[in-house]
C-alpha cells in the first residue's frame, strides 16, 4: 500500500500530498472502503468518455453509479471491513 499512497499519479488521490495526510494504516483503511465501488465501476470493454479523454482507452463508469448501487449502499459497505 505504501507504494501506492508515494505514487506520482496526478488524477490519483494516492499521490504524494495524500501521503502526507494520512498514515499507512489510515490509507489501507480508506482504500478497503472504496474497493467495493471501484470494482463495481469498472467496464470489461475499453470507452471513451468526453471529458476523460486520454492516451489509453478507459475502463471506468465515470456519470453513473453501478445500476442499484445507491450512496447509503456505500456506506453500509464500510461495516464489512
Amino acid at each position: 500500500m505504501e507504494e501506492r499512497i508515494q505514487g506520482a499519479h496526478a488524477a490519483s488521490f494516492r499521490g504524494p500530498d495524500f501521503a502526507k495526510r494520512f498514515t499507512t494504516a489510515e490509507a489501507e483503511t480508506l482504500w478497503q472502503r472504496f474497493e467495493p465501488l471501484d470494482t463495481l465501476l469498472k467496464m470489461e470493454e475499453e470507452h471513451f468518455v468526453p471529458g476523460f479523454q486520454q492516451r489509453t482507452p478507459m475502463r471506468y463508469h465515470f456519470n453513473d453509479m453501478p445500476p442499484g448501487y445507491t450512496t447509503p449502499d456505500f456506506i453500509a459497505s464500510w461495516g464489512e471491513t
